[in-house]
């Protein structure tokens, strides 16, 4: 058997298959399917046949509906991130333009329910850029589906222009847990972006009360913790110095050249 001909036989058993709505089903589904589109891809040369062309055609609209299928297990679960990725699969690989409208519409809310105007708004614009060029005579509906994509991307304009600054308007208690995820660079840089998260993260006293120096301070503008120190130094009580016999003697200088007013506790150790 040429290997066209076992392309073939391979890409018409799918269409057998029974596709469920169940996660784990059509997860395995599509893979089966997609290293199946491998496989005869491999095998395609320029001259394909009209039947190949026409396998190829029916795989694709089998993978289609399988995507569909994940996605909407994965919309039951409430994984945005997994259904989106299924959802752009299907822009992707459907051929013909006026059935693309709906997944835009789709992908775009996605985006905008996870927080992305920017990204939801760049997904409204080029699916109302498809149905413009779509004729309207030829498709009754598409009037209604352009509405729908202009709407939605104001929608996402208008939310991505009352962005609320929730480290400004969050208590003390709620942002340190949210920091407490960040690493000392990651909350200098926290101090960069305005006047006031420069005052929620400095004017902290409970989160400054222990501090670690796991490296030695480079004392130049590339060390963020040497530029952060002297602004928590005086909430310090207990500092703890691990840092190279290089490097102790510039900690113990910057320990007296700032304030630490509140110091109770000095622990120095030498890594090696």
């Amino acid at each position: 058997m040429s290997k066209k001909r076992q392309a073939g036989e391979q890409l018409k058993s799918p269409s057998k298959r029974t596709i469920t709505n169940d996660h784990y089903t059509t997860t395995s589904i599509l893979n089966i399917l997609e290293e199946q589109l491998a496989t005869a891809a491999a095998t395609r040369t320029i001259a394909t046949t009209k039947e190949n062309k026409r396998l190829f055609q029916d795989l694709d609209n089998i993978i289609v509906a399988a995507h569909e299928l994940r996605a909407n297990s994965y919309a039951k679960r409430g994984n945005t991130t997994e259904e989106l990725k299924s959802i752009l699969a299907i822009i992707d690989l459907l051929p013909r333009q006026h059935e693309k409208s709906k997944y835009y519409l789709r992908a775009g809310a996605l985006y905008s329910m996870q927080g992305y105007q920017e990204r939801a708004i760049e997904i409204f614009e080029k699916g109302m850029v498809m149905a413009a060029s779509i004729l309207p005579s030829s498709l009754s509906n598409f009037t209604d589906q352009y509405t729908l994509l202009e709407e939605n991307k104001q929608i996402a304009l208008s939310r991505s222009e009352k962005c609320i600054d929730f480290i400004a308007k969050f208590p003390y208690d709620i942002v340190r847990i949210i920091t407490d995820y960040l690493s000392t660079d990651n909350l200098y840089e926290l101090t960069q972006v305005t006047r006031t998260w420069r005052q929620r993260v400095v004017e902290d006293p409970l989160r400054w009360k222990t501090f670690r120096i796991t490296r030695g301070l480079r004392a130049n503008k590339a060390d963020k913790t040497y530029r952060l120190l002297p602004m928590i130094s005086r909430h310090i009580e207990m500092l703890k110095i691990n840092a190279t016999a290089d490097f102790m003697p510039k900690c113990l200088l910057f320990i007296k050249m700032h304030n630490f007013s509140k110091l109770q506790s000095l622990k120095v150790s030498q890594a090696r």
